[in-house]
């Protein structure tokens, strides 16, 4: 009998342990500015690296097709410019991945990255002018407040902008 219920609690406490673990896990993840769960968040795909979504939504109707239609022109240069700051990132872990640091070699490959994020936001920030040149004041500021003062606005621009799907992840 003792063996029994020396057996029971023994159970019962890792079982406590467990529920205490996957709970906190759980609650944690709700923590999290995301508000999924981690379990959910190792199964979600990585963000679009470009979508227009915010640009288009800011738009009156009238003037979204011809949004479309720029972003639809302008999609190779924006691709070539994201792969191209992809590339710099890469270029920049694998510097800091060396052993011993180069840190000349790690700073060359930053000032790279500074060049190219530029550029990226370069390509996006004269996006939004060209499709801000036709619009109305009032129309403006709502596209000039969607893409620039939203909470996301910390996020890289190319996150915000998807006029349909995910066609700018270049990889």
């Amino acid at each position: 009998m003792a063996k029994f219920v020396r057996r029971t609690g023994l159970w019962l406490t890792a079982s406590l342990a467990l529920n205490l673990f996957l709970a906190g896990l759980w609650i944690g993840g709700f923590a999290a500015e995301s508000g999924e769960s981690p379990f959910e968040a190792r199964f979600r795909g990585p963000p679009p690296v470009f979508s227009a979504q915010g640009i288009l939504f800011a738009l009156p109707e009238a003037s979204r097709e011809q949004a479309r239609d720029l972003l639809d022109a302008k999609s190779g240069q924006i691709r070539a410019a994201i792969e191209d700051l992809r590339a710099a990132r890469r270029a920049v872990a694998a510097a800091m991945a060396r052993d011993p640091l180069d840190q000349a070699a790690t700073n060359a490959a930053l000032v790279e990255l500074r060049g190219r994020t530029e550029s990226v936001q370069s390509v996006l920030h004269g996006l939004v002018v060209e499709i801000a040149r036709d619009l109305d004041p009032a129309d403006r500021e709502r596209l000039a407040r969607a893409v620039f003062q939203s909470s996301l606005y910390g996020i890289p621009l190319a996150q915000l902008l998807n006029p349909r799907g995910r066609r700018f992840n270049a990889g």
